[in-house]
């Protein structure tokens, strides 16, 4: 069950990066405001699609893995681990 639970989260991860980034907060979009707000340190990692959606995805999962610790195996982790690449490959795959 756990893994497509890790599926959905990195599935859900690319769109919501790539949404983000290329839909919604390129010059004149709709939140295109929004990016004066970006603190510095991060602008890179909230300008880039694979990189906003691969943090996204380990945030995300790592959320998960801390509420369900009990259901959750040591295998587990290795998912989590995974999850960037996993969901970098999704965002290649929705940009072409």
């Amino acid at each position: 069950m756990t893994n497509e639970i890790f599926i959905q989260i990195a599935l859900c991860s690319a769109v919501v990066g790539w949404c983000w980034v290329d839909v919604l907060t390129p010059d004149r979009a709709i939140f295109d405001k929004v990016k004066a707000y970006y603190p510095l340190r991060l602008e890179k990692a909230l300008n880039c699609t694979m990189c906003f959606s691969g943090w996204l995805s380990i945030f995300i999962s790592c959320i998960y893995y801390i509420c369900n610790y009990k259901l959750c195996s040591i295998s587990d982790i290795l998912y989590i681990v995974l999850m960037p690449m996993f969901t970098m490959k999704l965002v290649q795959l929705l940009e072409n």
